[in-house]
């Protein structure tokens, strides 16, 4: 399959990559700066949850445009970009999206609507990644990266289409299994809310490190992950049909030990949280939130409390 991927970021170089191993054409576009910074590649370390969590390391050559190609010459567009980054992505590929399919590869907060006006909604599905990572150098050409077993897709109205199964087939061959949520734009609510309460918790702790090692430290993020799944119920979610959300209704206690439990276990995801740079995207999460809760009248003490953290 011949695969143009929006940007040369962590999860589009990491899938990059990984799709490339596996002999598919893929192609990224990039700014000409970005362009000229990985003329030589890009260096790869992977924490690859497909092969027992092994840490790998190669040389990704990419293949770099700086102008939009024509698309009718791609199968598939990935776009990942951060939530508040998808308008202004949205403008540009307008109309301009030929044959191939777009694959939307990230959190929204608003609704479908917010790209129908440029795409039209029988061209693109939605998902997101269970990857992540951060460069260690400011030019993006040294990747520390994590590869996760799973992902989710689906088309935005739950329906499995032929051209889902024939998506989740791409990924399926490079490893991944493929999880098709039935109402996708809830499922992505959730996950924003998963993360806003995360990100405050660990903003409050003092980082990563000091969240991830104190049950108590975790506990004070289950209520922040408690707020604000309840500024995505105020939306029509039924946030409890989700397992990993229902988990944090459990007993405070209960929940950030397994919680702590899981982290231990789950080294791929702990890994993210560690490498994961994002302080100005973790502002426009909680500012997105606290926007709802305000619209929708939800009480939301203790992340109001988290205001001068952000500003």
């Amino acid at each position: 399959m011949r695969i143009l991927f929006v940007g040369a970021g962590v999860i589009s170089a990491i899938y990059g990559y990984a799709l490339k191993q596996k002999g598919h054409d893929v192609v990224h576009y990039v700014r000409p700066s970005r362009m000229d910074k990985l003329k030589n590649g890009m260096k790869i370390h992977l924490l690859d949850g497909r092969n027992k969590n092994k840490v790998t390391s190669g040389q990704y050559a990419l293949a770099c445009v700086s102008e939009l190609p024509n698309m009718d010459e791609f199968d598939l567009i990935v776009v990942s970009v951060r939530h508040y980054q998808l308008e202004s992505v949205l403008s540009e590929l307008a109309g301009k999206t030929g044959k191939a399919d777009i694959l939307f590869f990230n959190h929204i907060w608003s609704d479908f609507s917010l790209v129908t006006p440029y795409i039209p909604s029988d061209k693109f599905l939605w998902g997101f990644p269970s990857g992540g990572g951060g460069f260690r150098d400011a030019d993006g050409t040294e990747l520390d990266g994590v590869l996760m077993n799973r992902l989710h897709i689906a088309e935005i109205n739950g329906e499995v289409t032929p051209r889902l199964l024939k998506l989740a087939e791409l990924f399926n061959g490079i490893g991944l299994q493929t999880i098709h949520p039935g109402n996708v734009l809830h499922w992505q609510w959730k996950h924003f809310s998963l993360n806003a309460g995360i990100s405050n918790g660990i903003l409050k702790a003092g980082g990563d490190s000091r969240f991830l090692s104190s049950i108590p430290r975790i506990r004070q993020g289950i209520f922040f992950i408690r707020e604000a799944l309840e500024v995505t119920r105020s939306r029509g979610v039924d946030v409890r049909s989700f397992s990993d959300a229902k988990a944090f209704y459990l007993p405070s206690w209960i929940a950030a030990f397994a919680f702590w439990l899981v982290m231990k276990i789950n080294k791929p995801q702990a890994t993210i949280f560690k490498l994961h740079k994002g302080a100005e995207e973790n502002k426009m999460i909680y500012q997105d939130l606290m926007k709802i809760a305000k619209r929708n009248g939800v009480s939301t003490p203790r992340l109001n409390a988290m205001q001068n953290m952000h500003s």
